[in-house]
């Protein structure tokens, strides 16, 4: 990915590029945003609907818990809203 923003040292935000370019990426960023969580609140009904059955146990439990990590990475960096 080539970034257009930097961060500096007091926690300034520089662009790289024209407004025009930074929104539309944003924009795009926005939307896999919104598609991750989608994702995430999909993964995280499944794991809630097998461990009410109980079947939290085997690879399908494992790769559940595995994907949902994976998707909580919004969280972890505060994007998520």
């Amino acid at each position: 990915m080539n970034r257009i923003t930097e961060r500096t040292d007091n926690e300034k935000i520089l662009i790289s590029c024209e407004q025009s370019q930074a929104l539309k990426k944003l924009a795009s960023y926005e939307d896999a945003h919104e598609a991750v969580l989608k994702e995430y609140d999909r993964v995280s009904d499944q794991i809630n609907q097998a461990k009410a059955q109980g079947r939290m146990r085997g690879v399908t439990a494992n790769q559940l818990i595995a994907q949902k990590m994976s998707l909580s990475y919004f969280k972890r960096y505060g994007v998520d809203d």
